[in-house]
């Protein structure tokens, strides 16, 4: 049936176009219809476009539907497909049934013909450039963003990109996650996850977690790295970094650095702690390298009594029942020891020799 319009054409059984210019429809696009506009084709059955320019619905691509806009294109054999509208939108090789572009310009859902993966329900809202090529992956606008992964999201944002599966970025520019399943990105500049799974970054500006960093995040700052560290965080700063450790933390500072220090931390400026295990650095331009275990650095300790605080100002030293070993001390180390009820202090000035400390 050709209702009204010029040098239209229908070939199909139970086919109609209704309105409109050069629109066509082909042999085998059975049950078919185009509602008007310019310059349409469908060769598919079951399928539909409303109007617009230049739409094109392919041989096999049963089950689809264009709305509107122009030149948008939905490859051979991907059926069950939507375009709301916009300008060239376009499904790309087949298997990628079942997807749908609402609008925008220039955004592609691939198949498997192109990807080589199985890739139905996808997802673009909008936006501009944005593409999406794998199973249930979304991107919902933005432009020049890139979902590979399945069941991985985009929302919004410039030049995002997500590869593994189950993957989000929410926004911010140039953000990629590539092998770090269930890893999420929210916003910032440039940040980085490879290879770690249940990892974040919450904004911020060229932030990294590399290297099986399982379990850990990064909240704002400026260049800070994250590398082969097991549910450690850094909080803000600037050119901080966890490498080989497990539990570790950096609040704030710049140039700090936890490297083989598992259940560390550091707050502050310019410090660093080398194969120590539970230590923590409270101050700027510390450097304390291997074997200082469960110890705490700073650079100055001032304890403030107060009338209105109770108990306040003091420092109490636990006793010890026997004299630590000469390799728990080093220069300048203060214990208190001793039997209950006797116990003295000590101070060594070299680490090994050990003086009593007496009240004259």
């Amino acid at each position: 049936i050709i209702g009204a319009g010029n040098s239209n054409i229908t070939k199909g059984e139970n086919t109609s176009i209704t309105a409109g210019t050069n629109n066509s429809i082909q042999e085998f696009a059975t049950n078919s219809s185009i509602n008007g506009g310019q310059e349409n084709e469908i060769a598919a059955a079951t399928s539909f476009i409303g109007s617009g320019r230049a739409n094109d619905i392919k041989t096999g691509a049963d089950d689809s539907a264009i709305v509107g806009g122009k030149s948008n294109r939905i490859a051979a054999n991907v059926g069950g497909a939507f375009i709301g509208g916009g300008f060239e939108n376009q499904y790309l090789g087949s298997g990628s049934s079942y997807g749908a572009i609402v609008g925008g310009n220039n955004n592609s859902i691939h198949g498997g013909e192109v990807t080589g993966l199985d890739s139905q329900y996808q997802f673009i809202g909008g936006g501009w450039k944005n593409t999406t090529k794998n199973e249930f992956a979304i991107v919902v606008g933005g432009s020049g963003n890139t979902v590979e992964g399945e069941s991985s999201l985009i929302v919004g944002g410039t030049d995002n990109k997500v590869v593994p599966a189950s993957a989000t970025i929410v926004g911010g520019q140039l953000n990629q996650i590539d092998g770090g399943v269930s890893s999420n990105i929210v916003g910032g500049q440039e940040n980085r996850i490879e290879n770690s799974v249940l990892t974040n970054i919450l904004g911020g500006f060229r932030n990294e977690a590399l290297g099986v960093s399982n379990y850990s995040s990064l909240l704002g700052g400026q260049e800070n790295k994250i590398e082969e560290g097991i549910q450690s965080t850094i909080v803000g700063g600037r050119a901080s970094c966890i490498s080989r450790a497990e539990y570790a933390s950096i609040l704030g500072g710049q140039d700090n650095v936890i490297d083989r220090s598992n259940n560390s931390s550091i707050i502050g400026n310019s410090n660093s702690l080398l194969d120590n295990e539970s230590s923590h650095i409270i101050g700027s331009s510390i450097s304390v390298e291997q074997g200082q275990q469960y110890t705490t650095f700073t650079n100055n300790l001032m304890l403030t009594g107060s009338a209105a605080v109770p108990l306040s100002g003091i420092m109490t030293l636990q006793r010890l029942e026997t004299t630590p070993s000469k390799k728990s001390l080093i220069g300048g180390s203060i214990f208190h020891s001793g039997s209950a009820g006797a116990g003295c202090l000590y101070f060594t000035p070299d680490g090994i020799t050990i003086q009593q400390i007496k009240i004259a």
